[in-house]
């Protein structure tokens, strides 16, 4: 029993020895959690910050060949009432405060309408989006009742040949010193077709053979 005796009291203190170290490693891990809750949090801000610049570049990108695709469909809905109706058919952004933009360049809306002036369709433009008409002194674009198409100045008094016989819009969404673009060419017989490309500015970009 003596000896059972000793046994025990040795079990006893092992335990106790074993309490002390479960408790010093508790507070070690203690000590670490916070530590690496504060790497976390650092980790998590990093990417933060570079993930937020790339998300927009996304939404903008996205939402310029979103828009342009919306547009490509106006086009051939204005294009297919002017040959079905025999009437003229136009293409204009419009003001904030209301009317048709006196400008080549859209930020509003688009809008629809015939030569009787009768509104046909409006399309609302993104925040982010706006159209430039690539034509010298040009509001509109027209659709002949033959399927043609070119520009007019303000107010349908004058319509304008398009160079090299295509319709040019660029659809652009600007994020930083990036501004993605969507150029929309819209041929003589209606063909159509678009080109993404990221620029400078939203600003036409020169023929090949213009110095």
């Amino acid at each position: 029993m003596g000896v059972q005796y000793k046994i025990d009291s040795l079990d006893t203190g092992s335990n106790q020895a074993q309490s002390h170290s479960y408790i010093l490693k508790r507070m070690r891990s203690k000590g670490f959690t916070i530590i690496e809750l504060v790497i976390s949090i650092m980790i998590i801000s990093i990417l933060t910050t570079i993930a937020v610049p790339t998300m927009r570049d996304w939404y903008i990108s996205n939402s310029v060949r979103s828009q342009t695709e919306e547009i490509v469909s106006l086009f051939d809905q204005a294009r297919s009432y002017a040959m079905e109706n025999s009437r003229v058919a136009f293409l204009s952004g419009t003001q904030d405060e209301g009317g048709l933009a006196s400008s080549d360049t859209w930020n509003n809306e688009i809008v629809v309408y015939n030569s009787q002036n009768e509104e046909l369709a409006v399309l609302e433009l993104k925040n982010q989006v706006e159209v430039k008409l690539k034509a010298t002194s040009a509001q509109q674009v027209v659709f002949l009742p033959n399927g043609m198409s070119g520009y007019s100045s303000e107010f349908a008094s004058r319509f304008i040949n398009p160079d090299d016989n295509d319709v040019v819009l660029l659809v652009c969404g600007q994020n930083s010193d990036v501004v993605y673009v969507g150029e929309i060419h819209v041929g003589v017989v209606g063909s159509t077709t678009i080109t993404y490309t990221e620029r400078a500015s939203c600003e036409p970009e020169p023929a090949a053979d213009e110095d």
